[in-house]
């Protein structure tokens, strides 16, 4: 006989058995990774690496929407305000995610609390750049120029706020010179107008310079990093240079709405470290002059916190503000 009592353990199982089974179909329907910047740049090249392995080890389609502006903070806004069921995505870099709060007083998220960490996905060096036949040979040469003329000597960058920003604030932060920052929607047009001979000098990661280097149309005078890039050996590090303390790199991350299940959070970090493990994924992550760095969702969370607090001084200091 069918009792009260029985009647409800069978259906409170049935449930249970209906959700796990949710969670472990997920996804059902295609994902949106929102990258917000400029197609092309630094995080979009890797990004839709990763995209394509996602699709494949999700069996749903993993879709690139490039939402650009306002330093990185239009399209995180646009993952905060998303329904928080792991359907939109958000990679976004370590300048936009450390510096956004405190360069865009008037924000209306939190990039801190209201994105929740998923995995690291790569690492990419930066450059400081010049023209080919530009009569800066080394970084000692821009550094005497911005002495001479403070104020004259011009860094293009991906965008005001952007990491490439940040790090052209860091070598005039670590070098004491002031030069004037000209930003751009993206690296791409950075590196356009640096070609064209419209820039002195110039920021920007491997994946969008590292052809144009290897083409020998422009010339990077020095990495950021603490080590030498693999991709160009050739090329010295600002430590080398005689900039000290100046030891950077960009990373890109993964982040979703703040409430996301954690059975969510779990497969799509599986996922993205996955993809991270793959040989083949990691030889195109090398062609396009980046590194697979992914890591669990509490490994990436401590990382963004420890990368706000290394920027939040040097953004006080150059007081960037946006207008």
């Amino acid at each position: 006989m069918l009792t009260r009592r029985t009647a409800l353990l069978a259906g409170g199982a049935a449930l249970a058995g209906s959700a796990a089974h949710g969670q472990a179909a997920f996804p059902t329907r295609p994902i949106r990774l929102i990258i917000p910047f400029a197609a092309g740049g630094g995080t979009d090249v890797p990004g839709r690496i990763l995209a394509d392995a996602m699709t494949t080890s999700l069996g749903q389609p993993v879709v690139v929407e490039n939402r650009t502006g306002a330093g990185g903070t239009i399209g995180m806004e646009l993952t905060v305000r998303a329904a928080p069921d792991g359907y939109t995505l958000v990679l976004t870099s370590n300048g936009a995610m450390s510096s956004s709060k405190l360069i865009y007083p008037n924000l209306a998220f939190d990039p801190q609390t209201d994105l929740l960490p998923i995995s690291n996905w790569f690492k990419v060096d930066n450059v400081i750049a010049v023209k080919a036949d530009s009569r800066f040979r080394r970084v000692a040469d821009v550094l005497e120029a911005a002495r001479k003329e403070p104020g004259k000597i011009t860094f293009g960058s991906g965008g005001h706020g952007s990491t490439l920003h940040l790090m052209g604030e860091m070598f005039q932060y670590r070098a004491g010179v002031q030069m004037v920052h000209v930003p751009y929607r993206g690296g791409a047009a950075a590196l356009t107008d640096l070609i064209a001979g419209n820039l002195d000098t110039a920021f920007d990661s491997t994946p969008s310079i590292g052809p144009q280097i290897k083409a020998g149309a422009v010339r990077a005078l020095a990495v950021c990093g603490a080590t030498r890039s693999p991709f160009f050996p050739d090329v010295p590090t600002m430590t080398e240079e005689g900039i000290r303390d100046f030891q950077e790199f960009s990373w890109g991350g993964v982040f979703a709405p703040r409430a996301t299940p954690a059975p969510v959070v779990e497969r799509l970090a599986a996922a993205i470290i996955a993809a991270g493990r793959n040989p083949a994924v990691i030889a195109r992550m090398a062609q396009a002059y980046a590194e697979a760095i992914p890591n669990t969702p509490a490994e990436f969370a401590r990382v963004v916190r420890d990368e706000a607090a290394r920027w939040e001084p040097v953004v006080r200091a150059a007081n960037i503000v946006a207008n």
